[in-house]
């Protein structure tokens, strides 16, 4: 008889697969299959056992996703034919389950690189993981131009690889004394904005932690999780990126918007739109880590403008001042 015990340590030793349920099925499908919907990237994935006709290793090219009896299956295109697969015969791409972190570097690099090269970023700037400002990277103003009505030649961004990256988290605590789970003084001086943000949350027609206070217990020793319905309210995400400084918004999938500092109002003048999708709040503990509140997105309408795309610098930088 294998036990559950066995089954663990085989797929901790063979080729990473995708879970199907729960928790960590419902992670994998927003971290590994999301941001692949629709085909615009081929072979991505690979079977990671035989399938219908498919044999094991066969490239897979996801189309969209569905859960089919409380289990998560992926649509792919692969030798010719759609099929609809279940999770746990999936791989996970490569590049995400080996080093997640390198890839959203590796995007943030080819971004810097190329505001350089279109002189929007000062060539001296070493590459990715610019943050002595506290962000992503910035977009230069010409000299003189006048943003947020002062002299600034330097405008914050942040960049994201895809739907599948966090867009804003903080912890929380539990103490009795101040009413159970609260978010500290001292996360709230570091994430004021977000911080607002979540305490206008509500789950169950209750504020957010009042809800975690009848529902989500104070274990140390043991990982749990939960998550807010869809919402169209992005003020996190805002929150987020005005805590750090930021007016742009890259993510890499979906093009360039405006964000944070100029969540109302698009400060730097060159039209970049508001985000509008919808996203999901998630509460976690893991042991030794404690509990925070992550905030991802599910959907984002793609903008009409992206730093990225050579066709769209022109305007781009005459609304600069260039």
């Amino acid at each position: 008889m294998i036990t559950s015990f066995q089954r663990f340590i085989e797929s901790y030793f063979t080729e990473a697969t995708l879970s199907a349920t729960g928790t960590q099925g419902e992670r994998h499908m927003h971290k590994y299959i999301k941001p692949f919907h629709g085909g615009k990237q081929k072979n991505t994935h690979t079977l990671a056992t035989p399938f219908n006709n498919l044999k094991k290793g066969t490239p897979l090219t996801v189309l969209s996703s569905k859960v089919i009896n409380d289990r998560h299956h992926t649509v792919v295109s692969a030798g010719g034919q759609k099929h609809t697969i279940p999770n746990t015969k999936i791989n996970k791409p490569p590049h995400l389950a080996k080093n997640a972190g390198s890839a959203g570097l590796a995007a943030e690099s080819k971004l810097i690189n190329h505001l350089k090269k279109h002189n929007l970023m000062d060539k001296d700037v070493k590459g990715a993981g610019y943050n002595s400002k506290g962000v992503d990277f910035y977009i230069r103003h010409s000299k003189g131009h006048t943003f947020g009505g002062q002299e600034k030649n330097q405008v914050g961004g942040e960049s994201k690889i895809s739907l599948a990256a966090k867009f804003g988290a903080i912890g929380i605590q539990h103490d009795p004394a101040k009413g159970g789970w609260h978010i500290s003084e001292k996360n709230r001086k570091a994430k004021p904005s977000l911080a607002a943000a979540i305490d206008k949350i509500k789950m169950g027609g209750r504020k957010l932690m009042d809800h975690l206070n009848q529902t989500f217990h104070p274990q140390k020793e043991k990982f749990q999780s939960i998550r807010t319905p869809r919402t169209s309210d992005l003020s996190a995400l805002h929150g987020y990126t005005k805590d750090h400084g930021v007016d742009v918004l890259h993510v890499h999938s979906h093009g360039t918007f405006r964000a944070g500092m100029s969540q109302h109002k698009d400060r730097t003048g060159v039209g970049f739109p508001a985000p509008k999708g919808e996203g999901h709040y998630r509460i976690e503990t893991r042991p030794g880590k404690g509990t925070q509140i992550e905030f991802r997105l599910n959907k984002l309408e793609k903008s009409h403008l992206d730093l990225m795309n050579k066709d769209h610098v022109p305007h781009i930088k005459k609304a600069l001042g260039y």
